[in-house]
């Protein structure tokens, strides 16, 4: 398979630094599809993302007391260059089994690899060290479900974020289990469903470093709706 490949978003998450345009983007990836036999099914996929570059700042102030070095009177800077270079590479393992009569089961496992480094041109080292932070994270999916042959079905699953944090600035690690629950009904041979969730059901809080990509769960408990329409 081979053709082009266009990135309509930034590949340094936006919530780590914000917009960066024009960045330079290396992606790389790599599926293996197994259908072990008739009710089971395994998914292996590996990708590796790369991006560096530089980019305005605008007006910078810096001031020792700050950083609590008394030998420096500080600086203002105007159009200050920052230097980004990240990389983000991960693992994705899918398992899915069926379960006579109607019954199925699986799991979504994702590992991912971050690293982040962020500094300024004009502003010296030793004044406000640049930004180094490496992450690993861990993204942990089990499910089961029920699907009736009147197109009436259920689902019950975990969500489960577990983020180990190492950085030259505050960050918290995360270790936090969601679980979340779906019913609904699909019609016209699958090409329409109707589907009613309630997602953290625990209604708990999850603050996860941005450095790594992933679905940003919801923080209070959720109900949503949906209707999808194939044609």
């Amino acid at each position: 398979m081979s053709g082009f490949l266009h990135a309509y978003r930034n590949i340094v998450p936006a919530g780590v630094y914000g917009t960066y345009p024009g960045e330079e983007q290396q992606i790389t990836g790599l599926a293996i599809d197994k259908k072990i036999n008739n009710k089971t099914f395994l998914t292996i996929s590996a990708q590796s993302i790369e991006s560096s570059g530089l980019t305005k700042s605008g007006a910078l102030s810096v001031y020792p007391d700050w950083r609590e070095k008394e030998e420096f009177e500080g600086m203002s800077i105007e159009n200050d260059t920052t230097l980004l270079d990240y990389e983000e590479k991960s693992l994705l393992i899918s398992y899915n089994q069926l379960i006579e009569p109607w019954f199925y089961l699986g799991l979504n496992y994702q590992l991912s690899f971050a690293s982040l480094k962020m500094g300024w041109r004009e502003v010296p080292s030793e004044l406000w060290e640049p930004m180094e932070q490496d992450t690993v994270f861990q993204q942990i999916n089990p499910f089961i479900g029920m699907q009736l042959p009147n197109g009436l079905f259920c689902e019950i699953g975990g969500m489960g974020y577990i983020q180990s944090n190492d950085s030259n600035h505050d960050t918290t690690d995360v270790n936090q289990w969601l679980a979340n629950a779906a019913c609904g009904y699909r019609f016209w041979n699958r090409r329409g469903e109707i589907r009613l969730s309630v997602l953290n059901i625990g209604n708990r809080e999850v603050f996860i470093n941005q450095i790594n990509y992933h679905k940003i769960p919801p923080n209070e408990r959720m109900f949503s709706g949906r209707l999808l329409l194939s044609f």
